[in-house]
């Protein structure tokens, strides 16, 4: 699994190597949160959101009385005028108003991952974790819910800490990338760095070439797994980069 943290990178020189350590040593602007086993329910709903794989329902309501839901965190069905107002604000800012007065049960798979962000960030939290937020999407919806989630995090400074199993998608869009292996930290830094033939034969078992563009950002060519005999497929001999012209 590979986990992307699309806005504050790791600063520590010596990372540790397991995830106690991990969640130890993490970097001080991570600490502004506190610890999460010293805050109240209460603080823990307002401050962490979470957005699972998937999103499916059958609840009778409209998307835009799904996000007044998702702004209620004390059970409290008394609206205000700032609750219409941040919701309002999520839908423009997912750019999901033309679906507002769609019932959820209407709504396509992509569409429903964009109502989750835009409940998301009704609730304003400082930290956001997503599990495979892209799984089950084409390429489009792929790429607009990975865009939403970056451009949120970066306006909002929140944290972010998405999972993903698609690697190019990360390469794009992580500022950091953690790939675990066992239970352990494996690697974690730059996506040049982290995404590597040798990472992929260690961590995912297959053979794969790593190019890296133009652009600095490593695309990776999976050929075969190394359970099939090395001589049906290409053997990537290491990294390759772009040849100056």
């Amino acid at each position: 699994m590979t986990s992307i943290d699309l806005e504050f990178p790791f600063d520590d020189d010596d990372f540790p190597l397991d995830i106690e350590a991990l969640l130890r040593d993490f970097p001080e602007r991570l600490n502004r949160l506190k610890r999460l086993s010293g805050l109240s329910k209460e603080t823990i709903s307002e401050r962490v959101a979470y957005l699972p794989q998937e999103n499916s329902t059958g609840t009778a309501l409209t998307v835009f009385e799904a996000l007044l839901l998702a702004r209620k965190h004390d059970m409290s069905w008394r609206l205000s005028g700032e609750d219409l107002e941040v919701a309002a604000s999520a839908l423009r800012d997912s750019q999901i108003e033309h679906i507002s007065l769609k019932y959820l049960n209407e709504l396509s798979g992509g569409q429903k991952q964009m109502v989750s962000i835009a409940q998301v960030l009704v609730r304003r939290p400082r930290l956001l974790l997503s599990d495979e937020p892209t799984s089950s999407l084409d390429l489009h919806h792929q790429l607009d819910v990975i865009t939403l989630l970056s451009r949120i995090t970066a306006e909002r400074e929140i944290i972010t800490i998405v999972s993903l199993h698609d690697l190019n998608l990360a390469a794009r869009f992580g500022d950091n990338i953690l790939v675990l292996h066992d239970g352990r930290v494996y690697a974690h830094g730059d996506a040049v760095d982290v995404l590597t033939a040798e990472m992929l034969r260690d961590v995912y078992g297959v053979h794969a070439t790593v190019h890296t563009g133009q652009d600095g950002i490593p695309q990776i060519t999976p050929h075969a797994s190394i359970k099939h005999r090395a001589d049906q497929f290409p053997r990537p001999s290491g990294d390759s980069k772009p040849v100056a012209k």
